[in-house]
Formats: structure tokens, sequence, C-alpha cells
């Protein structure tokens, strides 16, 4: 990903995405597409996270907290352009094309996040020190 934040245009460039690799398969994939930069990982899987150091990668943990889903998601509707690769990140741009808000039983719109995908995720992830500033601009708290 490429965030231009003078014109707030996200750019999805590239994905790895492997269902039920192990992670050994998976930090080589990663490690061939992103070498040595620092990539943010899912903290409700320190297990892989530390798998994934061992294995080479710089990796840290994401930052979560009450409402970070939520302002995480807000912050990307915010954006004034999302420029995704369909080509070379169809799985992320399944999931961005598919996601929407909860509906009740009606079929009307409740405004509420349901569970992401996971390469939704990982976008929000990967761009944390981002939405957490802006967080701090609007004076919410981590």
């Amino acid at each position: 990903m490429y965030y231009d934040s003078k014109h707030e245009i996200l750019y999805i460039l590239d994905e790895v995405y492997l269902y039920g690799a192990n992670n050994f398969v998976l930090a080589s994939k990663i490690k061939h597409k992103a070498g040595k930069l620092f990539i943010i990982g899912d903290s409700e899987d320190p297990r892989t996270i530390n798998e994934m150091i061992l294995l080479g990668l710089n990796v840290g943990k994401a930052k979560k907290g009450k409402d970070s889903k939520d302002h995480g998601i807000m912050w990307l509707k915010g954006r004034a352009k999302i420029v995704i690769d369909k080509k070379r990140t169809p799985n992320i741009a399944d999931d961005f094309e598919t996601y929407e808000y909860l509906k009740n039983k009606e079929g009307k719109i409740i405004y509420d996040f349901p569970d992401e995908p996971d390469g939704s995720a990982a976008v929000r992830y990967g761009l944390e020190k981002y939405i957490l500033d802006s967080k701090l601009k609007f004076g919410v708290k981590r």
C-alpha cells in the first residue's frame, strides 16, 4: 500500500493471500514481496506474530482499542479516493466491494459494522499510523 496523505489517496497495490498455508510458506511469500519492510499483524494472534519474527519478518502487533475497527473503517471511508489494483489484489478488491453495513430483518441499514474480511482488516492494520494520528487530532484517546 501507499498512502498519499497530501491528497488523501490510498493505493492498494499488492497482496499475499494464502488460505490454509502454514506460517513458513506464508512468511516466505511475504518476505519475497515485502523484504524488510515493517508489517503490522493482528494482535489477537501473538503466536503467529512471534513465528513470523523468528522466520525473519519485521512484524509488530496492531494497536487495538475501543472502537478501533469502527474508527478505522470510517477513516477509510473518509479518504478522497481508494485505488485498488484488482489484478494484483483481487481478494482485497472483493473485500472492499462487498463489505456493507449490517441490516435489520426488514433490510434497513442499522449503521453498525459487521466483522470485516481479512483483507480489509489487514489494510486497516497497515494504515494504523495514519488512523491513530487522526484520532489524536480529534481528541479521541487511544
